[in-house]
């Protein structure tokens, strides 16, 4: 088998975080083992009679060459991948390959496959790694200088598993892309626990009430709305900068939730008998604003009690559903069993530098969250409330310097500048083009 040479730029290492639990805002995190795995979910084609599967299997199976932590010469190593490991392999302890179904291309973009092609939805899942330090490789390898159990660092992993997928569709025939139906999923667990209720909920209240600031950096596909076409042509004008479509049920509004849970009580109330219930209509009325959301997600002492209060079989349109939400908590309920945190607003991409870079920023959000003696709803309230806030404000709360965090990469969604042109967003919307938000993005 040939070895492919991965090249790991030094410049990464001082663009990017450190991952230490203590970088959030100075302070110790109580999720000390923090782990999280990445979902990748992409276009291919290869050459009419090659499967894009077997032929990117067999491509992560080749070894690779990585610089050696220990002695600074370059080694030969296997990527912990499917296939690698014989007998039982536990969940999630290899990189795995899937077809992903809810991946499809539009009829605009089809045409650009060769006669004989076709694309194929492919869904690549990471391990599980540890989010603060290197995570030891289930395969068994040992450094050659050292004789020590190999232990990857989790920049270098998925650095080399993206690498290798950009070589494995570089040649003529082959191409891997990325449009508005992929995504890229990010869950955040514990070690063998699950994340605290605090965080949990915090991550859902975050998100609800600076949705404002999220839709921002997100392309016009990632941007959930609810099922109607609009905006109203008095409000904005009649060439608004982007149409709602019909709801995405793929990536669910955390205010949504919110707004759906007070239009259910109120409707119930009223219909039991709304003199003797006024007092509830106005309370929901009133507190129809992230500061009241951000409280009243603080009560429930369980994920399952705060998730049970959704109205979902009481929705305008599609039933609400909690898996599809931007932050999706569902994993943690007692039937399901995954106990992680999953966030899932992030539109699909295979640049290393913008995976690293959400990763990063959502990995220390999460800590952030887990920090004790941070008054987390004050702060969150407090750019919510300012016209002029931004992303940035949340990054310098949470202790991510701008610099070192969004240096680091979506500079396809304007991550740095946070500025987003109307003719942008509306090629970003659903045409095929190279490099722009939420369109296809072409490897070379």
């Amino acid at each position: 088998m040939r070895s492919t040479n991965i090249h790991t730029p030094n410049e990464l290492n001082k663009m990017c975080l450190s991952t230490t639990t203590e970088d959030a805002a100075g302070q110790p995190s109580i999720m000390e083992n923090m782990t999280f795995g990445i979902e990748f979910e992409f276009l291919c084609y290869t050459p009419h009679g090659v499967s894009p599967r077997s032929h990117l299997s067999q491509a992560l199976r080749e070894p690779v060459d990585l610089l050696c932590s220990r002695c600074a010469q370059n080694h030969s190593w296997k990527l912990p991948v499917e296939g690698t490991l014989d007998g039982f392999v536990a969940p999630f302890s290899t990189w795995t390959l899937h077809r992903d179904n809810t991946v499809k291309a539009s009829d605009d973009e089809t045409v650009h496959v060769p006669k004989g092609s076709d694309f194929y939805s492919m869904e690549l899942v990471s391990r599980v790694m540890n989010f603060s330090n290197p995570t030891t490789d289930p395969i068994g390898q040992t450094y050659p200088c050292t004789g020590e159990l190999l232990e990857w660092d989790s920049q270098t992993e998925i650095s080399t598993f993206i690498q290798k997928v950009q070589e494995a569709f570089s040649g003529t025939g082959y191409r891997a892309s990325t449009n508005k139906s992929t995504w890229l999923h990010i869950h955040f667990g514990n070690g063998k626990h699950q994340p605290s209720v605090q965080t949990a909920l915090g991550m859902f209240g975050v998100f609800a009430a600076l949705e404002r600031q999220f839709d921002h950096i997100s392309p016009v596909s990632r941007i959930s709305s609810l099922p109607f076409e609009g905006p109203t042509p008095g409000l904005r004008g009649m060439a608004p900068e982007y149409k709602y479509g019909q709801v995405n049920e793929w990536v669910g509004a955390g205010s949504r939730a919110f707004l759906e849970m007070m239009r259910w009580r109120v409707k119930r109330a009223i219909k039991d008998d709304a003199e003797t219930t006024r007092f509830t209509i106005t309370e929901q009325l009133q507190g129809c604003s992230p500061p009241f959301w951000l409280d009243s997600i603080s009560v429930p002492d369980e994920v399952e009690t705060f998730l049970d209060n959704w109205p979902l079989d009481d929705s305008v349109g599609e039933p609400l559903s909690r898996r599809s939400m931007a932050v999706n908590l569902n994993n943690l309920t007692s039937n399901v069993g995954k106990c992680t945190v999953e966030v899932r607003a992030a539109p699909g991409s295979l640049d290393f530098s913008e995976v690293w870079a959400w990763s990063q920023f959502m990995g220390k959000l999460m800590l952030w969250l887990s920090t004790p003696a941070v008054d987390h709803n004050a702060i969150i309230t407090n750019i919510w409330a300012d016209p002029d806030s931004t992303v940035l404000d949340l990054l310098n709360e949470i202790g991510a310097s701008r610099n070192k965090t969004l240096s680091c990469g979506f500079s396809k969604t304007s991550f740095l500048t946070l500025s987003i042109s109307t003719s942008t967003r509306r090629q970003g919307h659903d045409h095929l083009y190279t490099g722009g938000p939420g369109g296809v993005e072409m490897c070379p």
